[in-house]
C-alpha cells in the first residue's frame, strides 16, 4: 500500500480495537496525516503477526528500520526526535484492549456481602487477608497469596484480598497498586464505617492489627493476626483445610 510521506501504513489494525478506540485512533491518524503531505516511499515492510503503527518522514532511509522497538504489541519504527512523544502518546491512546479487559477490578465489600459470599461456597476454602497499601508487612506477604492460589488451582481453594484503606483512597492507591503488581487474587475495598463493628464481625479476638488472615471453610472458622511467609502460610492452609 502507497502512502505520502508523512501519513500512515497500517496493517489489520482494525481486528483489536473496539468502536470506540477506533474511532480516537482515527482522530489522531488524521490530525497528523494533515501535517505532512510530500509523497515518499512505503516503509511499512513486513512483520508476521505483529500490528505495526508506521510513521515514516523524508530524510528516513530504509536501513534505519533495524532501529525498532516494541511497545505492548507494537512494533514502533523510530522518527523525527520532536514528533517521539506523539509517537507513543498514539500507541497508548490506542492500546491493545486485551490488557483492558485483563484489568483487575477493585469492588466495595460490605461484611454481609463477604459473609454472603462464603457462605455460598460451602466447600469451598477461603482465605481472606486484610491488607492496606500503607501496611509495609502487609505488601510484603501479598506475593504469598497470589502464589498459594496459583500453585493450588486444583483445590476448592479462593483467596479473596481485602484492602482497610479508606474508600478515598481507591482510585488514587488502591486500583494503581493492583494494577502495578498486577494482582491475579480478588481484591476488594472494605466499605463499612464504624471500624469497631466490623472488626468484632469478623472475629471477637481481633485487635484490629494488619496483616490479617480468616480461613473459611463451612462452619470452620480460624482467624490469625500475624504476617506470613510462604512456608507458613501453606502450612496453615494445609492444616486447615
Amino acid at each position: 500500500m502507497k502512502t505520502q510521506q508523512g501519513s500512515f501504513s497500517v496493517r489489520n489494525l482494525s481486528k483489536i480495537y473496539t468502536n470506540g478506540v477506533q474511532a480516537l485512533k482515527n482522530i489522531l491518524l488524521s490530525i497528523l496525516t494533515s501535517m505532512y503531505s510530500k509523497p515518499g516511499p512505503d516503509r511499512a515492510g513486513e512483520y508476521a503477526d505483529v500490528q505495526v503503527i508506521q510513521l515514516a518522514f523524508d530524510n528516513y532511509n530504509k536501513q534505519n528500520l533495524n532501529s525498532k522497538f516494541k511497545v505492548g504489541n507494537y512494533l514502533l519504527i523510530p522518527m523525527k526526535k520532536n514528533f517521539t512523544f506523539l509517537s507513543c502518546f498514539i500507541l497508548l491512546a490506542c492500546g491493545n484492549n486485551n490488557e483492558t479487559v485483563r484489568t483487575q477490578k477493585v469492588e466495595l465489600l460490605t461484611v454481609d456481602r463477604l459473609n454472603e459470599r462464603i457462605k455460598q461456597g460451602k466447600d469451598t476454602t477461603y482465605i481472606v487477608n486484610f491488607w492496606a497499601t500503607w501496611c509495609a508487612p502487609c505488601i510484603k506477604e501479598i506475593p504469598h497469596f497470589e502464589k498459594l492460589q496459583q500453585e493450588k488451582k486444583a483445590d476448592k481453594l479462593k483467596v479473596l484480598l481485602v484492602s482497610l484503606d479508606n474508600n478515598d483512597r481507591l482510585e488514587k492507591s488502591v486500583i494503581p497498586f493492583v494494577k502495578q503488581r498486577e494482582l491475579k487474587n480478588e481484591v476488594f475495598l472494605l466499605d463499612e464505617t464504624d471500624q469497631q463493628v466490623f472488626i468484632d464481625r469478623i472475629d471477637k479476638t481481633w485487635s484490629g492489627a494488619i496483616p490479617a488472615t480468616l480461613f473459611v471453610k463451612g462452619d470452620k472458622r480460624k482467624f490469625l493476626e500475624k504476617e506470613f511467609t510462604y512456608r507458613t502460610l501453606l502450612k496453615e492452609y494445609q492444616q486447615f483445610k
